[in-house]
C-alpha cells in the first residue's frame, strides 16, 4: 500500500470517527420539543430524527451503534498506524544509528501517539463540542447516513448488543434505554443560578423556577391566611349584610361559618349576592373543601383546579380550622405575587425606631429573627430583614417574651431587652440593644 493510500485511510478513519461522535452527541442532546416543532413545520429530516429520539429503544440502539463504530474505528486506526505508518518511519530511525529494537519501539510509539492525538482532537473533541452547541442541526445533518449505516450493519450490531446485555445481566445491572439528560432539582437550581449570572434570563424567571421546584415540598400552611385573619360571616347574616360586607372589602368571595370558624360551610360570591334576589338552597351553594396543614402546595393546587373551587379550609390534627387557602395564593406560590387594584400594601413586619430599637410584629417566625442581627458586627442589621411575616409563627413559639426580659450574648452587641405589648391578636416586640453592664444581674437569662 502506497504512502498516499495509507494517509488517505488515516484521514478517512478519523473523519468517520468524527461522524459517529457527532451523531451520538447530537441525538442524545437534541431537544424533543424543538424537533417536534420542526416536524410540525414539515421538516422531513426532523421527521427522521424524531422517529429515533421519541422512541427510547430506537435511541438506545442508534447510540449503541455509534459507540461500537467509534471503538472499531479506533482499533482500525491503530492497526493501520502499526502496519502501514510505523514500518515507513523505522528505516529513518535506523539511519540515525538506533538499534533495531529501539527503532521499532520508537516508530510504533510515535505513530500511535500522533494518530491518537489527531483522533482525540479532530475525531472526538471538535464534533462533541459541535454536538453540544447545535444538536438539532447536527442530528438532521447526519441522520440520513446514520440510518443507512444502521440498516446495513444491523445484524452485527445486534450481536454486539446481545453480548452487552448478557454482561450487564451477569453483573446484575438493569438495562435502560434512557439516554436523555435527567437532572435533579438541585442541579436545575444550579443551572438556573448560572444562567441568571450569565444573563441568559432575569432573576424573576429564576425565581419562578425556584418556586416551581418548591411547590411539592412546601405545605399549604406556609401560604394560608391564618385563622385570626380570616374574613368570614356567620350563617345567620342576611344576603344584604353579606353583600355590604363584601362590597366594603377587597374580596369577591367570603366564607360562611355556622357557630365558629371550625365549621366553615360554604362560600358566597359578591356576584351571586348582587344578581340573585332569592337565597340559594344548601345544595346549590359553593362547597368548602378542607386540606390538612401538611398537604403540599402542588397537591392542593391540583385538587382545587380539578374541583373548580377558589377557597379551601386548612385544618389542624384536631380538625379545627387553622386557616384558609385561596387558589390565588397557590398560583402565587408558582408565578410570584399577583397584585390588582384592590390589594392593599401591607405594613412591613419590621420597623426601626432608631439604630438600636426595632419593633417586630408577633407574626414573624422566631427563626427569622436570627437574620435581623449581624453576628460579625454584633449590631442590628436592617438589610437582613425578611420581607414577609409568617402566619404560623405563634405555633412555633416556645413561649411569649415577657416584659423586661434581658438576654446577654455575643450576637446582639452584649444582649437585648424586650418590651412586650398586646396589639389586637398580634404581639409586638421591642428589641433594644443593651450593654451587659446594664443588666443588674451581670448575666443574661439562660
Amino acid at each position: 500500500m502506497g504512502l498516499i493510500a495509507i494517509l488517505g485511510s488515516v484521514v478517512a478513519i478519523i473523519l468517520l470517527t468524527a461522524f459517529y461522535v457527532a451523531a451520538e452527541i447530537s441525538l442524545a442532546g437534541s431537544r424533543r420539543s424543538r424537533i417536534q416543532q420542526l416536524q410540525d413545520d414539515g421538516n422531513s429530516l426532523a421527521d427522521k430524527v424524531g422517529g429515533i429520539i421519541h422512541d427510547p429503544s430506537q435511541l438506545s440502539a442508534y447510540i449503541s451503534s455509534c459507540q461500537i463504530s467509534i471503538t472499531i474505528c479506533s482499533i482500525v486506526l491503530g492497526f493501520v498506524g502499526q502496519a502501514g505508518v510505523a514500518p515507513r518511519i523505522e528505516p529513518l530511525l535506523l539511519q540515525l544509528g538506533l538499534n533495531p529494537t529501539t527503532a521499532t519501539s520508537l516508530a510504533v510509539g510515535s505513530t500511535l501517539l500522533v494518530l491518537s492525538t489527531s483522533q482525540v482532537f479532530i475525531g472526538e473533541l471538535v464534533p462533541k463540542n459541535l454536538g453540544i452547541r447545535i444538536p438539532e442541526r447536527l442530528a438532521m445533518s447526519t441522520v440520513t447516513y446514520l440510518r443507512a449505516y444502521h440498516f446495513l450493519f444491523q445484524p452485527f450490531l445486534w450481536i454486539f448488543n446481545l453480548f452487552n446485555r448478557a454482561i450487564l445481566f451477569l453483573a446484575r445491572v438493569e438495562v435502560t434505554h434512557q439516554h436523555g439528560l435527567v437532572l435533579t432539582d438541585q442541579e436545575i437550581r444550579r443551572i438556573s443560578r448560572e444562567s441568571q449570572e450569565q444573563g441568559q434570563f432575569d432573576w424573576d424567571e429564576g425565581g419562578a423556577i425556584d418556586r416551581t421546584l418548591n411547590i411539592d415540598k412546601e405545605p399549604v400552611s406556609a401560604k394560608m391566611v391564618a385563622r385570626e385573619h380570616i374574613f368570614a360571616a356567620p350563617e345567620w347574616t342576611t344576603q344584604d349584610l353579606q353583600r355590604d360586607l363584601l362590597a366594603n372589602s377587597p374580596y369577591s368571595r367570603m366564607p360562611v361559618f355556622d357557630g365558629s370558624l371550625d365549621n366553615l360551610t360554604r362560600t358566597v360570591h359578591l356576584r351571586d349576592l348582587i344578581c340573585e334576589a332569592a337565597p340559594r338552597s344548601g345544595a346549590d351553594v359553593d362547597p368548602f373543601p378542607a386540606f390538612a396543614e401538611d398537604i403540599k402546595v402542588d397537591d392542593a393546587l391540583a385538587d382545587m383546579l380539578h374541583n373548580k373551587v377558589h377557597l379551601a379550609k386548612v385544618r389542624d390534627d384536631a380538625g379545627a380550622t387553622s386557616g384558609i387557602i385561596t387558589l390565588e395564593q397557590l398560583v402565587e406560590a408558582v408565578v410570584g405575587d399577583i397584585r390588582d387594584e384592590f390589594d392593599q400594601e401591607a405594613p412591613p413586619p419590621f420597623r426601626f425606631v432608631n439604630n438600636d430599637v426595632l419593633f417586630i410584629e408577633g407574626s414573624v417566625a422566631p427563626k427569622a429573627l436570627s437574620a435581623v442581627f449581624d453576628p460579625e458586627h454584633q449590631a442590628l442589621d436592617p438589610n437582613a430583614l425578611p420581607l414577609e411575616p409568617s402566619p404560623q409563627a405563634p405555633a412555633h413559639m416556645t413561649g411569649i417574651p415577657h416584659e423586661g426580659l434581658r438576654r446577654a450574648g455575643p450576637n446582639v452587641a452584649d444582649g437585648f431587652f424586650v418590651n412586650a405589648t398586646e396589639k389586637t391578636v398580634r404581639l409586638a416586640l421591642q428589641l433594644r440593644t443593651v450593654s451587659a453592664s446594664q443588666d443588674p444581674s451581670g448575666h443574661g437569662d439562660p
